[in-house]
């Protein structure tokens, strides 16, 4: 019974990990509260594989590590919810390879129009 139940919340674990996909067809002022849901259950989910793994047997590692490495797959392709760091640190990349100082100029700058394309 404890190796289903362990089962069941490495499963749920990946499913609330893939819900981070859909994160961005809700609405702007909730999204936050959405990540931050998703966010708790997982944890939750996960904490639960790990409390149960003592008494799952001897496939519980592995459960645990796939589980890992299935919601990091999953997780690559989701859009950005809290954070738009990412694109910011590409387009300041963008802008010193084109020869400019992000930190000089504005990204709305007009001398920036063309990197923008």
């Amino acid at each position: 019974m404890h190796a289903v139940l362990h089962r069941a919340a490495c499963a749920a674990f990946v499913v609330l990990c893939a819900g981070t996909l859909v994160a961005e067809r809700v609405p702007l002022g909730s999204r936050g509260v959405a990540y931050l849901a998703l966010h708790l259950a997982a944890s939750g989910a996960m904490f639960g594989a790990w409390a149960l793994a003592g008494r799952a047997g001897s496939s519980a590692v592995a459960w645990v590590l796939a589980a890992g490495c299935a919601a990091r797959v999953v997780v690559a392709f989701a859009p950005y919810v809290t954070s738009h760091d990412v694109g910011r640190y590409l387009w300041d990349a963008r802008v010193v390879l084109a020869g400019f100082d992000p930190y000089q100029l504005d990204p709305s700058a007009t001398v920036l129009d063309a990197l923008r394309a």
